[in-house]
């Protein structure tokens, strides 16, 4: 374990409430947002219905044991840098897209690659795998999008404006249903991730090294958590000084209690050689410290976390790594060896396999195309695919257990780029691909159902399972159902339904 010091964080009740514009309507698509300065007021966002109810699990829970509700508290005061509203907007009008109970859609990101391609938003459907609606967004600057939100209820779409312009340090709020610009915001840093926490907040991960470079004196965000429900008031924030370095992603403990975040030396830098090693640290949310930290190799990149709570899987890009940690020790205990600048990993439905996204990232220098598969218990290799996705570099679970979403961050200018595509577990193997419009690089894949109200919850992104459903075995011996289509579901053709 690497030895520094903690800091401690005091929480108290606060209120930073920022407005939110637009209401879903119901016809055809329409354009990208025009860019008005001074537009009414708008009711805050709608609530979602709660989904159906999981069955119930046995009255004295045994193994798996029922997980403790955490609650997360609300801090005080106000992060490094405040958020402040710079601009709002109509996003009113006609639906791009319709919907009814039982669907199932994926949104994404395109994104510009140096200069080529466009940034934009792209529904799907998962069942036909089929572009339902797109816009295109026009970011400053030149800047490419690189990832995007969605709210838990599926109302708001989330988009960070920096890639390539490390002083923009914006975030767009879109409406998920007109496509519109709804607000811009200044969250003083440049986004780099996303992921839903609790069903109830959005999480927003800066891409530290830059926050570091750009603040050194007066400090950086680091993961801020909005509350959509209540026109994305700030409730709390992890600074990066707690990290004591470069932090860059981050992954939840199933209970909420933990923040597992990848850390690199503040001196880090692709193909240094001689550096420190990166870590993996422990933030209790309960306290704001620092609770543990494990070194896990040279540029650790994504970490993911086992159903039960006791294992995180960390890749590192720079010795083409991937690390299985002991979360309560904060002991690595396995290591596999994947394909060259590993980045995205996933853990399977079951539990047993572990697979990673080989990018191609940092000091491996190329567009990589394969996903490699590991016995998560023995850090054993199992397979390695031919992705053909060049620089392959997120992989996500369908809400189903049944396919790996995996993206390419490469613009259409690159053989195979601008794409995602989909790999069926069972045959293991690429069963299709989803070609972007704009032909620009995709990088999110954040799945929203669509209950018997027709209102929406994420059900699954790169922070793993949400809105009371889970593919995950563990989870459905606790009583929480998975997704499954139903092919008896009427005329309208084939629904999700819960299967318990």
């Amino acid at each position: 374990m690497r030895q520094h010091s903690n800091r401690t964080w005091i929480f108290v009740a606060t209120v930073m409430t920022v407005a939110l514009l637009g209401l879903a309507c119901t016809q055809a698509p329409t354009a990208a947002p025009s860019q008005q300065q001074q537009p009414a007021a708008a009711p805050a966002p709608q609530q979602p219905a709660a989904p159906a109810a999981p069955a119930a699990g046995p009255a004295a829970q045994t193994a798996p044991q029922a997980r403790q509700a955490f609650e997360l508290p609300r801090r005080a005061g106000q992060p490094p840098y405040p958020i402040k509203v710079l601009e709002t907007h109509d996003a009113s009008g006609s639906a791009a897209y319709q919907t009814k109970p039982g669907d199932l859609l994926v949104f994404t990101n395109t994104s510009r690659d140096a200069k080529t391609g466009k940034n934009g938003v792209v529904v799907m459907d998962a069942k036909t795998k089929k572009v339902v609606a797109s816009a295109e967004i026009e970011l400053p600057g030149n800047a490419g999008s690189h990832n995007l939100g969605v709210s838990p209820d599926g109302r708001w779409l989330y988009m960070g404006t920096g890639l390539g312009n490390p002083e923009a340090t914006g975030l767009y709020v879109i409406d998920a249903r007109t496509l519109k610009l709804a607000q811009l915001l200044d969250v003083g840093a440049q986004i780099h991730h996303f992921q839903v926490y609790q069903d109830k907040y959005l999480v927003a991960e800066p891409f530290g090294r830059v926050q570091l470079t750009m603040r050194p004196d007066a400090g950086a965000n680091g993961p801020i958590f909005l509350d959509p429900r209540a026109e994305n008031a700030l409730v709390n924030w992890i600074p990066q000084s707690v990290f004591e370095g470069k932090f860059y992603i981050g992954a939840f403990s199933p209970d909420g209690r933990y923040y597992y975040a990848t850390v690199r030396p503040h001196q880090f830098t692709y193909g240094k050689q001689g550096l420190p090693k990166s870590w993996l640290a422990k933030v209790d949310l309960q306290t704001g410290t620092e609770v543990g930290n494990a070194e896990v190799g040279d540029g650790a990149i994504w970490p993911t976390v086992s159903r039960d709570g006791k294992f995180g899987y960390v890749t590192g890009s720079e010795d083409d790594r991937v690390w299985k940690v002991d979360l309560e020790k904060m002991e690595t205990v396995g290591m596999g060896r994947t394909g060259p600048g590993v980045y995205g990993a996933v853990i399977s439905a079951d539990g047993k396999k572990l697979f990673t996204a080989d990018k191609g990232e940092g000091s491996a220098g190329g567009r990589r195309q394969t996903i490699t598969i590991f016995d998560t218990e023995t850090m054993g290799s199992i397979n390695t695919i031919w992705s053909a996705l060049p620089t392959n570099d997120h992989v996500i679970l369908s809400p189903d257990g049944k396919e790996i979403w995996a993206t390419s961050n490469a613009a259409s200018t690159v053989s195979g780029g601008a794409r995602i595509g989909i790999l069926d577990i069972e045959k293991g193997e690429m069963a299709g691909y989803i070609q972007m419009p704009y032909g620009g690089g995709p990088h999110a894949s954040v799945f929203v159902y669509f209950d018997q109200n027709n209102q929406g919850h994420v059900v699954m992104d790169n922070g793993g399972p949400h809105g009371g459903f889970s593919p995950y075995a563990y989870d459905n011996a606790l009583g929480i159902p998975s997704l499954a289509v139903n092919p008896q579901a009427g005329s309208d053709g084939p629904a999700w339904v819960a299967k318990r």
